[in-house]
């Protein structure tokens, strides 16, 4: 499902995640991988976690 409409290689899909997201495994486990954070993101203070999938 990932897959589906993608164009070329360069394409990419990011998220971004709450630090304490237990789905963050999952993201991993199927390819997405961590690229960055943002400290202090949301209003109570939680870090977020940029993943990316695909891309050059």
């Amino acid at each position: 499902m990932i897959h589906f409409g993608f164009q070329a290689p360069r394409d990419a899909l990011f998220l971004e995640v709450r630090r304490s997201n237990a789905a963050r495994s999952f993201y991993e486990t199927v390819g997405f991988r961590r690229v960055g954070e943002r400290k202090n993101y949301y209003s109570d203070g939680e870090d977020c976690i940029l993943y990316q999938y695909g891309g050059i």
